[in-house]
């Protein structure tokens, strides 16, 4: 019983894992879209802020 409950911890953890790489990884491109257009409001800068704030929904 502790195995499978240990395993199923483990693969919560992993599938976690994926998300917040996901995640890391979208707000680099965020973060580096902004230093390069120099700005908030550009749609390449805007579409990686809706990516991002998507995540928190699931």
């Amino acid at each position: 019983m502790i195995t499978v409950a240990l395993h199923i911890t483990i693969r919560r953890y992993e599938k976690h894992d994926g998300l917040i790489e996901k995640i890391e990884s979208i707000r680099l491109e965020l973060m580096k879209a902004a230093n390069e257009k120099k700005s908030f409001t550009d749609d390449t800068v805007v579409r990686f802020s809706q990516e991002l704030d998507f995540y928190p929904l699931l």
